[in-house]
């Protein structure tokens, strides 16, 4: 008997615990019918999931646009787990409606891109990528064609030129080349028009090191309706649009910039840039700009508001032999210009060329009486004109130009970088091949 007690109470424990694990609570105990409901509304969340999946998938992001990848994935994450938290299919389609919304948005932003990109890609199909150098100080791109120079274009356009270096290998001849400017923009609301500290932004300005190394562009051709239209070039003339970098030591000679057009289609004209908010040194330009302006689509107020509320520095082009426009935060320096012909049309006289020049000249003919004008003389240091051979504003002499000190004592170029061995200037221009050159250094 003792024996049958002691196995009772050793067996009694384990049977209350079976029994005790086999019983399930009622609230735990589910129905057919909740848990056909719970079945429902899981599938109606995968099949959200798979659809998301779906959109997302079919997504063709441009390489330019890399970086929407992360942010699409992100949008499709956050859904999927606002989907996967609802309680009813009411919700599963609300949160399926915000992120695919968002995801289309996208999506819409991306094709107007893709054919806005194809677009410029016709204008920029031509170019060629550089074959030397590796964009760094001491080795950089290095450019020996126009096609090379035109994808350094293309680079600046699409913002990758930023703080790399390029240079010159030899001089490049631009005839029958269709040119864009290197810093573009797309339309005018792209650059921002102020005077202040922060200077004014062109969209894709450039923002490199472009070093000429003494060699030359000639050629250069900038006319027809390609600058002035609602297209990605729109307003900008010049080898630069836009600069927010270093430009040194590259000659442009033989160029034209022949303007006919509305000026409000314009933004700013200039030969070497349009307009600088970066630096220029040690360079050579010499060639020919003919503006003739049409006014057939102004109304009377918009003479009177350029004649009485300066107008002209909001909605006028700026305009200027070097350079259309120089930001107050910029420097142009060491600089030789030679105008060939500068024509304006008689309506339209005034040339704006800005301020912070130093020891920069300006040689040649022109037909306007304004033109030759540093304008901001407060921030234009050292800085001389021969315009008309026998024009009284002129601030040098046909003797000086003669002079190789001049340039180098009183005018204050660098004899290492220039070479002024070889001038002649006689009955107010100077000899053919005798002038200013800069030194060609292929290092």
């Amino acid at each position: 008997m003792k024996k049958i007690f002691i196995i009772l109470v050793l067996v009694f424990p384990l049977f209350v615990f079976l029994i005790g694990c086999s019983t399930v609570k009622p609230s735990e105990v589910k129905t057919k019918t909740e848990q056909s409901t719970e079945d429902s509304l899981q599938k109606e969340k995968d099949n959200a999931i798979e659809r998301l999946e779906l959109i997302y998938d079919n997504f063709k992001i441009p390489i330019d646009l890399e970086y929407y990848e992360e942010v699409i994935n992100n949008i499709k994450i956050n859904g999927k787990n606002n989907i996967m938290k609802s309680n009813n299919i009411d919700e599963i389609n609300k949160y399926f409606d915000i992120t695919s919304r968002e995801m289309s948005s996208i999506r819409d932003f991306i094709n107007k891109y893709d054919k806005s990109i194809n677009n410029i890609n016709k204008i920029f199909l031509p170019s060629e990528k550089y074959t030397i150098g590796s964009g760094t100080k001491n080795d950089p791109y290095i450019i020996n064609s126009p096609m090379e120079l035109l994808y350094l274009s293309k680079e600046t356009y699409y913002g990758k030129s930023a703080g790399k270096y390029y240079a010159l290998g030899c001089d490049i001849d631009l005839d029958g080349i269709t040119w864009i400017p290197i810093g573009s923009t797309e339309h005018s609301s792209a650059v921002t028009k102020y005077f202040s500290s922060e200077g004014i932004k062109v969209q894709h300005a450039f923002r490199g090191s472009f070093d000429g190394r003494g060699h030359v562009i000639k050629n250069l051709r900038m006319n027809g309706d390609l600058y002035f239209e609602d297209t990605c070039l729109k307003g900008l003339i010049g080898l630069f649009g836009g600069n927010e970098g270093e430009i040194k030591n590259v000659g442009l000679i033989d160029y034209i910039v022949d303007i006919d057009t509305n000026p409000k289609k314009l933004l700013s004209i200039g030969s070497i840039c349009a307009i600088n908010s970066g630096t220029i040194s040690n360079c050579f330009l010499s060639g020919e700009m003919k503006i003739c302006f049409d006014y057939d689509d102004f109304e009377e107020n918009d003479y009177d508001d350029f004649e009485e509320n300066e107008y002209f520095y909001d909605d006028w082009p700026y305009m200027g032999i070097i350079v259309g426009y120089n930001d107050v935060i910029s420097y142009i320096s060491n600089c030789i210009t030679i105008i060939t012909g500068y024509h304006m049309s008689e309506d339209f006289e005034i040339i704006y060329i800005g301020e912070g020049f130093s020891n920069c000249l300006v040689v040649g003919s022109l037909d306007t009486d304004f033109s030759y004008q540093f304008i901001d003389y407060t921030n234009c240091v050292n800085c001389f004109t021969y315009i008309n051979e026998l024009n009284e504003n002129n601030t040098c002499t046909a003797e000086d130009l003669n002079n190789k000190y001049f340039y180098i004592n009183t005018l204050g170029l660098d004899n290492e970088i220039w070479d002024l061995d070889d001038i002649i200037f006689q009955n107010g221009a100077y000899l053919d091949g005798h002038y200013p050159k800069l030194r060609i250094k292929d290092n």
